[in-house]
């Protein structure tokens, strides 16, 4: 069976009292999150967390031949410095989850420290992290990353069907758009505008108010983080937008870094459809940026070497046109080298990976 993990919460230490615990060899006062003016908050929020813990978490697999699954409770101090300390199992499921769960949250770093009267502090922070075979799992899970303003969201929805009564049209676009600003979640108030638009003989500006729609749910995934709920959104955006202009693949770009973004192996799925669909119609189109980009992005679906040199080699020249392309032809030159023992090649290909990028604007990401 295939597997994959997700974390469907996060929980608390009860005891409030700030421990004495020596941390990284020096003994410090580490808070519980309810004492904190601000608490540790990781790069994208609790959705940002739960991506970085699904994409590395391996399924051990003497537990997936022993069918062994469960939540394992991790606890660990989030240091001044944002980074992760004194990792230990509070909730034991098997010793190898354990050691696993153990391994990946040791590997957390980059959050923003807990406050406390406006000085850092040592804060301790609990984790459940769930292992489940596939078929056990629902193909998405429930998550979003953060709260909608419903109020304000439903007040800029009054204002806008008040004006739509009064058959004004700019004050009714106006109060809608803001509603979808709020809450991009919801397409209700970008279908109204497109509604009035039709019925007002003003279809042609359809289209500016999909391309608004998808720039300000791009704003949102990247501010507050991708929830699963902005996939149908950005799917029904792009559609609408492919219908007025087939060729046009903004709002498929904009699709697919929606999928690569949330926390879903399934949607890790659609974004590799995708990306199979895309890299045809950039090359129609010769868009040469775009088409090597997400060529390079390919190498993170593929598992296989010769899958991966199948992709890359006959498209060598086309990937050379674009410093964007400098991270497949790198990739090409390591496979080579490190698993192929062809050193020729493995020189012509890094070769036309310092070519294609002479600036090194892309090509030193991949390197690393």
């Amino acid at each position: 069976a295939q597997e994959t993990q997700k974390v469907t919460e996060i929980m608390i230490v009860e005891d409030s009292a700030p421990d004495n615990v020596k941390v990284n060899g020096k003994n410090t006062s580490v808070y519980q999150l309810q004492s904190l003016d601000s608490e540790p908050e990781y790069p994208g929020g609790v959705n940002g967390l739960m991506s970085f813990i699904s994409q590395n978490l391996v399924y051990p697999e003497s537990a997936m031949e022993g069918n062994i699954q469960g939540k394992v409770v991790v606890k660990f101090v989030v240091t001044r410095d944002g980074s992760v300390a004194n990792v230990e199992v509070v909730r034991s499921v098997d010793p190898a989850l354990d050691a696993e769960a153990s391994r990946v949250i040791s590997l957390l770093k980059g959050f923003t420290p807990g406050i406390i009267d406006g000085k850092k502090v040592d804060v301790w922070y609990t984790l459940p992290v769930n292992f489940k075979l596939q078929d056990d799992i629902p193909d998405i899970e429930e998550f979003d990353a953060v709260a909608i303003d419903s109020i304000g969201y439903q007040e800029m929805m009054d204002l806008g069907l008040k004006a739509q009564s009064e058959n004004n049209l700019a004050h009714a676009t106006a109060y809608f758009k803001e509603a979808y600003h709020i809450n991009p979640y919801s397409i209700d108030p970008l279908e109204r505008i497109v509604k009035l638009n039709n019925a007002n003989g003003k279809s042609d500006l359809n289209y500016a108010i999909y391309e608004y729609g998808v720039d300000q749910l791009a704003r949102w995934n990247q501010l507050q983080g991708t929830g699963n709920s902005a996939i149908f959104p950005m799917e029904w955006l792009a559609g609408e937008m492919q219908k007025i202009n087939k060729d046009d693949l903004y709002p498929q770009f904009a699709l697919l870094w929606t999928y690569l973004q949330a926390p879903s192996m399934t949607l890790r799925t659609r974004a590799s459809d995708l990306i199979d669909k895309l890299i045809p119609l950039c090359e129609e189109q010769g868009l040469w940026d775009q088409y090597s980009h997400i060529m390079s992005l390919k190498t993170f679906f593929l598992t296989n070497e010769d899958d991966i040199i199948s992709l890359y080699e006959p498209n060598v020249d086309k990937l050379k046109r674009s410093p964007q392309g400098s991270g497949a032809l790198a990739i090409l030159s390591r496979i080579y080298s490190e698993k192929k023992g062809d050193a020729v090649k493995a020189e012509k290909y890094m070769k036309m990976a310092e070519e294609a990028d002479p600036e090194r604007i892309e090509l030193p990401k991949w390197l690393e």
